[in-house]
């Protein structure tokens, strides 16, 4: 699991880093600056050092046309960083005297006044006033970037104790321009939105302001909705309270009458009252046969799925048995977009056990064992008065079914006053059928008739399907 990331340990971490860079650049900046200056200054005590030695050295020196037994009278000490050398220079340059640690050959093999550097020395020279004699102050180079060394280390040490306290103040800054936002937590740890005139309020942090307001609305959303949500249940519970108790005085009545058993799954169907699909296929009523799918419908239902949060999608899956001619529904349902367990087609045949929820008109069933596909054949149709009939005798075993079956043979769709209907012998039938469908299945039969499939729902019939020897119609509207 990642980490949680920390405001005040970014921010701390980017000043860090910051002024470590911007202080490798002071450093890089003082070394170049200090390293000039450092130069002059230690030029300047050559220079300074060998004005000092000029007096005695003048004082103690001989005639140039002697030359001393040695040189003790001599200083031997230009300084403690500084060693000097006195040079006669004649066709061969020569040391005429020096101090302790200078070399014994000649620094400088031909007269130069002034600063010049030589092999591991930076030298300034300076002419006696006699003929060839020289003398020469001179530092070694190590030495001098020693100094330099020194001088920067001291310089960026006195600075390390200001960086330091620098960020330790940043710290304690950023503590204090946090509290705000630990308050926040705080108060929102028991901050409770349904209270009424529940409010965050203004704060005194500018930045902070545009949460508060953001809360504030959210609050104001969450009370509406809660508002409107119990407004529905106080009124949906006021509707339903008479006619559900209607319905169980109904039902309990129904029971101590004997009703019979299937009736009473019925009953307690159109209740709202679910049977365990387990049960069914446990001890339903079995039928095997070769069913052909004769529709198939795929339609949004009003409701949320309270333990999914998204909408619900019913299919419903007609089939008809082609010994048996009995017909069945498979009814099944999908969440939030999800697809279903099993893909059905129009007009193919299926070899299966069917399992029936326990009814007295048995219709909806569950697949109890499938064994295979076979081809395409949509099923025998049966004359519109038997049709009718077989609908009545279904209603009347179970009067409580909100669809029926309908498979119409020669019939004939057609739009008049406004209003899409089946024709059929000498009667019409009103349609629930959308414009563009409706055309859609009105070109498709060319004013012939065709075999058609659909819900009765007791004042209307949606097709499903159509068919004839052109081809196959499908009702897109429920696909």
């Amino acid at each position: 699991m990642k980490a949680q990331a920390s405001i005040r340990g970014g921010v701390l971490r980017s000043q860090l880093v910051w002024s470590l860079l911007g202080g490798l650049a002071l450093a890089g900046a003082l070394w170049l600056s200090v390293q000039s200056e450092v130069d002059e200054l230690l030029d300047d005590s050559l220079s300074s050092a060998a004005e000092l030695l000029i007096g005695p050295m003048l004082e103690s020196l001989p005639p140039p046309s002697s030359r001393p037994a040695d040189g003790r009278t001599l200083p031997r000490e230009a300084g403690p960083r500084f060693i000097w050398q006195l040079v006669r220079h004649d066709s061969v340059a020569s040391v005429l005297a020096g101090a302790s640690g200078a070399p014994g050959r000649p620094l400088v093999s031909t007269p130069a006044a002034g600063f010049t550097d030589v092999p591991g020395w930076r030298v300034y020279g300076r002419a006696l006033g006699l003929d060839g004699r020289m003398l020469y102050v001179a530092q070694s180079h190590q030495e001098r970037a020693e100094v330099k060394l020194e001088t920067i280390t001291t310089v960026l040490l006195a600075g390390l104790p200001l960086l330091a306290l620098g960020l330790l103040w940043s710290n304690l800054r950023l503590r204090q321009e946090l509290q705000p936002l630990q308050a926040l937590s705080s108060r929102l740890a028991t901050f409770d939105p349904l209270q009424p005139g529940a409010s965050l309020g203004r704060t005194n942090c500018t930045e902070l302001q545009p949460v508060h307001a953001a809360v504030d609305a959210l609050v104001a959303r969450l009370q509406q909705r809660i508002t409107l949500e119990r407004a529905f249940s106080a009124h949906t519970a006021h509707a339903l309270r008479t006619p559900l108790a209607g319905i169980e005085v109904q039902l309990a009545v129904a029971q101590r009458e004997a009703l019979p058993a299937p009736a009473q799954a019925d009953l307690k169907t159109a209740l709202g009252w679910a049977m365990d699909k387990a049960d069914v296929l446990a001890s339903g009523e079995l039928l095997d046969d070769d069913f052909t799918v004769l529709g198939v419908a795929m339609q949004p239902l009003d409701v949320t799925a309270q333990s999914r949060g998204s909408k619900v999608t019913e299919r419903r899956v007609w089939l008809q048995g082609q010994r048996s001619g009995r017909r069945a529904l498979l009814l099944d349902f999908s969440y939030g977009g999800a697809g279903f367990d099993s893909a059905w087609l129009v007009g193919r045949a299926y070899a299966m056990g069917l399992r029936f929820y326990p009814s007295a008109s048995p219709l909806r069933a569950v697949v109890g064992e499938q064994r295979s596909a076979q081809v395409d054949s949509l099923a025998h149709t049966r004359s519109v008065p038997d049709e009718w009939l077989a609908m009545a005798q279904r209603c009347a075993g179970n009067p409580w079914l909100p669809l029926v079956p309908m498979l119409l043979a020669q019939v004939t769709p057609a739009y008049h006053n406004k209003a899409w209907w089946l024709h059929m012998n000498n009667s019409a039938v009103p349609l629930r059928l959308g414009d563009e469908p409706g055309w859609l299945l009105a070109a498709y039969s060319g004013g012939q008739h065709v075999n058609l499939f659909g819900e009765w729902d007791g004042e209307q019939l949606t097709p499903l399907t159509a068919w004839s020897s052109d081809g196959v119609w499908r009702n897109g509207e429920l696909r």
